[in-house]
């Protein structure tokens, strides 16, 4: 619901030609992001644009270390985080 509001929102701004909307209560506003590129063919970008990088199979390492083993270098974390409904 949350996001379907939001682009709703957007989208009568865009239709009102206005960028912000001020109340007591809450501020909507439009803002640019930053920049970034998208690929739209890789093909065609030369090979010194691409790089190889090894990560770690963070799935494996969660069932290891659930079975019990040791693995250096690597700990189970239990975070949290603020859900509003």
């Amino acid at each position: 619901k949350a996001k379907g509001l939001k682009e709703y929102a957007g989208t009568e701004l865009n239709r009102a030609g206005i960028r912000k909307v001020k109340s007591t209560l809450f501020t909507i506003y439009k803002a640019k992001n930053p920049r970034s590129v998208r690929v739209l063919d890789e093909k065609l970008i030369p090979d010194n644009y691409f790089r190889v990088k090894m990560s770690p199979n963070k799935q494996l390492l969660l069932e290891d270390l659930d079975a019990g083993k040791e693995i250096p270098g690597v700990e189970v974390q239990q975070t949290e985080s603020l859900r509003i409904r």
